[in-house]
């Protein structure tokens, strides 16, 4: 709900830009990005919660490999070209809308996810127990706490890289915008 809400308020101070001057429309899509960021974790936590429910043993593993690359593909987006093509306002319309549509997808995700603990086919919710850090230590060995680290320890400065790089190398080198997001690409 906060990434519907997030991105309707957004939306709204962008067609604000038009109409009214000032800071006010800023503010607003300030406020609306706030909003949106209060649900993006959150919703990552539940998705992962509700396939943890319904997958077992490798299907798990392929599940979460699926949820997480559809994850991804929002970063991947054909918003720059209805921008481009209709206006940036347009653009991000179109985005609230598939919001929208996300959050009506949940809501039956949430129906069936119900309707599969009626029926018995996954286990009802059970309270968590209370964790320490002396058993999340002797739960895990050496080597999973060793990867647990080194995962954000690098993802974290890639995609930090990533998100700079155009920039950087637009200013170091002199290069044009579509050059330097090709250079900044060109690991992948």
């Amino acid at each position: 709900a906060f990434i519907a809400l997030g991105s309707g308020i957004v939306a709204f101070g962008v067609a604000l830009t038009s109409t009214t001057e000032g800071s006010l429309p800023f503010n607003i899509v300030l406020l609306g990005r706030a909003v949106y960021a209060l649900g993006g974790e959150n919703m990552a936590v539940g998705v992962n919660a509700i396939v943890a429910r319904w997958f077992k043993g490798r299907g798990l593993c392929t599940a979460y490999g699926v949820t997480l690359t559809f994850s991804r593909c929002g970063s991947f987006s054909l918003m720059p070209a209805v921008a481009s093509s209709y206006g940036f306002a347009s653009a991000v319309t179109v985005t609230t809308v598939v919001c929208l549509a996300s959050f009506v997808a949940a809501l039956v995700l949430w129906k069936v996810d119900v309707w599969g603990e009626e029926a018995e086919m996954v286990e009802e919710s059970a309270p968590a127990d209370d964790v320490s850090l002396s058993d999340i230590k002797g739960a895990l060995g050496r080597r999973v706490r060793l990867l647990y680290l080194i995962c954000p320890l690098l993802y974290v400065p890639v995609q930090t890289f990533i998100s700079t790089a155009p920039e950087f190398f637009e200013k170091e080198f002199e290069l044009d915008s579509q050059t330097a997001a090709q250079m900044a690409g060109l690991p992948y």
